[in-house]
């Protein structure tokens, strides 16, 4: 059985894990992402150092990667936000994989946890599928008879970009703009919520938090009734840290596009909640590197 080491970067922590071919993950574990306070090489010597670690337990066979940002089909992170300082251009793929010894594919995070929930998670047999991540930003891509749909520049399914109000939909939609937006209701700084306390609070009845989660899901549902219209899918799933409120959330999206349609002719797509929550990128990144690899 061979065992692949995955990875997947997100602004606040990198999730590592050790995998089989059939997308069963063996080991969990995580990490801090320093690369705020201390710049992309210390994040990838922090990855690779871990990495390593478990390179000496197990036979590794690679390491694939899942990353924040938009990412080319060669593993260099084209274009990165804010919270990834000096990202963009990094040749990733040939760094980490440099640095561990182990030949290595990187890809967008939003594609992983769709390819994830493809393979072994919600969206198994479904065509056109999409998946949409609730991070610190808003993630999404779009399969077709299980292949990535990229766009010629590598931008397409980018649905937290889509223009909103005076910004973009992750503004407003994200986990980032949920707990900004309590935060400020209730005269908190931002670090001391989380997306899982929000929710929590929510099933409490809180007020703010309560109105924190339909401000996001009026929101939510303006961008994915576009992409429902445009490309009538068979099927949605929402994944990233707040696919554990289900309860919470998707009866108040439910309620927002029931609104919407009540004016346009919005498909009655099937929407789903992930199953694999926070896998999703890691075996996402598996299924990437097996595909790649068995093309070559």
């Amino acid at each position: 059985m061979s065992l692949y080491m995955t990875a997947d970067i997100g602004g606040t922590s990198v999730k590592l894990g050790v995998a089989d071919e059939k997308g069963e993950l063996l080991v969990r574990d995580a990490l801090p992402n320093p690369v705020r306070e201390k710049g992309v090489d210390a994040m990838l010597a922090a990855i690779s150092a871990k990495i390593r670690e478990y390179g000496d337990r197990y036979t590794l066979s690679g390491l694939a990667v899942s990353t924040a940002g938009v990412v080319d089909g060669n593993g260099v992170v084209l274009l990165a936000g804010p919270n990834f300082p000096g990202y963009s251009g990094t040749p990733l793929a040939e760094k980490l994989g440099g640095l561990c010894g182990l030949p290595c594919t990187a890809a967008n995070d939003a594609n992983c946890a769709a390819l994830g929930e493809a393979w072994v998670g919600a969206g198994k047999n479904a065509s056109p599928f999409v998946c949409v991540t609730l991070g610190a930003g808003v993630g999404s891509a779009i399969l077709i008879d299980g292949h990535l749909l990229s766009g010629a520049s590598g931008f397409a399914g980018e649905l937290g970009c889509l223009p909103f109000k005076d910004g973009i939909l992750e503004d407003y939609a994200s986990a980032r703009a949920l707990v900004r937006f309590v935060a400020n209701e209730k005269k908190l700084s931002e670090n001391d919520l989380d997306g899982s306390m929000v929710l929590d609070m929510a099933r409490d009845g809180d007020p703010a938090a309560l109105s924190g989660v339909q401000r996001q899901m009026h929101a939510l549902a303006a961008g994915l009734s576009a992409v429902l219209l445009i490309i009538d899918p068979e099927l949605v799933v929402i994944g990233g840290g707040l696919s554990a409120g289900a309860d919470v959330l998707a009866p108040v999206l439910e309620k927002e596009l029931s609104l919407l349609r009540a004016v346009a002719p919005i498909p009655e797509t099937r929407i789903r909640f992930s199953g694999l929550g926070n896998d999703a990128g890691m075996l996402g990144a598996l299924s990437y590197f097996l595909r790649k690899n068995s093309s070559n």
